[in-house]
């Protein structure tokens, strides 16, 4: 017997869904019903992966999972409905960040239910193949992002023991499926974006290299960090980070060297100053994948390599600068680590700015704790000099930040 749409999500423990879900559930169930759903079929991972040369590193793990999947009714329904969902790219995206999915009982570690979501990202290849050979990207790039998920498996091993299992659900739904994620030697950029940082940035007329950036949004802690922010809850002397405009001048808050909002404002006369960069435009967002180092040599190779891909592969993208946001990129770290670091000579290379943060990325990207939000600092790894550096700065009280920045394309 059927089970309705509420039934099949009660029985597995999702306890959130798309309305629209139950529109299109009926007709999806009868397509099960009758043909049954390739996805859960190990033979459909050996299929995909010799006809797009991926799922090179965990094949297994793809094909055991859908074995077990197989013996499940309710969960072969439940991979049926998401992978039928996520090939519909004009609602997955939306969708899916309204979808909780299922986890094993007691909370333990199965694989039918921790690559299950990787299961379902299988479904979109040839979607993703096509938009790649549309622009004509390189053999390499396409590879990269055709074994983009083994990433995803390595974390998630990283984080829980050894255990095989997918995570960042709306992270590759956006960048990997989208084709908007590309690997530039030690580097990854990712395209399409708009400048969305709380801030416009202003040219001088007179001198095309100085520039000033104000504060453009958002409510800002006396001592000039986000209000909100670890350490910096305490509204007495708040202020909001706003840009007035007249008839001749751009008035409001700058950010420091530092990337704090200093509580003074400044005017900006129209007749010295231009709008150069402002919330909306066109940025390339930068991440840095784990492993391989920082070496100057090595980001600057990076970022020609981006400059000459952009260019070939998508000239209509005119991008105004590339933004990063990430723990990586607290000017802390400078002090923390040494100003002769390669991670500090990096973060130099940004003009920054302040996020609103609880400093909790480390313990996602440098502890690999699970449940970053409950990391008990004395119980932290001491395994690397990063680790014992920074597990060092937060016993002392400290906190690094996710903090952001931005180089505007002509610096690059």
């Amino acid at each position: 017997m059927r089970p309705t749409i509420s039934e099949l999500m009660t029985s597995l423990g999702c306890t959130k869904w798309p309305e629209r879900w139950a529109e299109i559930y009926d007709g999806i169930m009868d397509q099960y019903e009758k043909y049954g759903c390739e996805f859960a079929d190990p033979i459909f991972y050996d299929k995909l992966g010799d006809r797009y040369n991926c799922l090179k590193d965990y094949r297994e793990y793809y094909k055991e999972a859908a074995a077990e999947i197989a013996k499940d009714d309710n969960l072969c329904r439940l991979l049926m409905l998401l992978c039928t969902v996520a090939k519909d790219r004009g609602h997955a995206p939306s969708e899916f960040e309204q979808f909780t999915p299922p986890v094993a009982p007691g909370g333990k570690r199965e694989i039918k239910y921790d690559m299950l979501t990787g299961l379902v990202m299988c479904a979109t290849y040839d979607y993703t193949y096509g938009l790649l050979t549309a622009h004509h990207v390189p053999e390499k790039h396409i590879n990269y992002i055709m074994n983009i998920y083994s990433a995803m498996i390595s974390t998630f091993k990283a984080r829980n023991n050894g255990a095989p299992g997918a995570m960042s659900w709306t992270w590759y739904q956006r960048t990997a499926v989208e084709a908007i994620l590309y690997r530039t030697g030690r580097l990854e950029i990712e395209i399409n974006l708009k400048f969305s940082q709380r801030a416009m940035v202003f040219r001088n007329l007179a001198d095309k290299d100085t520039l000033v950036t104000l504060a453009a949004a958002g409510k800002f802690h006396r001592d000039g960090h986000l209000l909100g922010s670890k350490y910096f809850e305490d509204e007495e002397g708040s202020f909001e980070g706003v840009v007035e405009e007249s008839d001749d001048a751009y008035i409001g808050y700058p950010y420091d060297e530092r990337g704090l909002v200093v509580n003074k404002k400044r005017t900006l006369k129209k007749s010295e100053w231009e709008k150069y960069i402002e919330p909306g435009d066109p940025v390339v967002g930068l991440h840095i994948p784990p492993g391989g180092g920082m070496t100057p040599e090595k980001v600057d190779e990076a970022f020609k390599e981006a400059k000459e891909f952009l260019d070939t592969c998508y000239p209509d993208f005119k991008y105004k600068a590339i933004t990063c946001a990430s723990w990586l990129m607290d000017p802390q770290l400078c002090t923390i680590l040494g100003e002769d670091a390669n991670i500090s000579k990096f973060i130099r290379r940004f003009i920054p700015l302040c996020h609103k943060s609880m400093g909790r990325g480390v313990m996602s990207f440098v502890f690999l704790q699970p449940k970053p939000a409950e990391a008990v600092i004395e119980n932290l790894p001491e395994e690397t000099s990063l680790q014992r550096k920074i597990k060092q700065h937060y016993l002392n009280g400290g906190c690094v930040y996710e903090w952001g920045g931005f180089i505007p394309k002509d610096r690059i």
